[in-house]
């Protein structure tokens, strides 16, 4: 460090960043958010249209396991990519 000054420089201003909320997946069995890491390889499907009111240009299914009761399960991704 130079000078021993700490911190943001003088005159820098700070960015208002809006939070966005995301949900963990949850086993439709116990209703636990603890899972097991992701298995095997993600299948992603370039599908366009509406989700719960959000657009979304492709779907995701990951496999997975529930931590507490065992449940095996599919996560459904949604997600809103543009193309640049």
């Amino acid at each position: 460090m130079k000078n021993g000054k700490r911190g943001r420089p003088a005159g820098a201003r700070t960015v208002d960043r809006p939070a966005a909320d995301v949900l963990p997946s949850s086993c439709p069995k116990c209703g636990s958010t603890n899972r097991e890491p992701y298995s095997g390889q993600p299948r992603e499907f370039k599908y366009a249209g509406e989700h719960e009111g959000r657009s979304y240009t492709r779907i995701v299914y990951r496999s997975t396991r529930c931590r507490d009761c065992g449940q095996a399960r599919v996560d459904r991704e949604w997600l809103n990519e543009p193309e640049k």
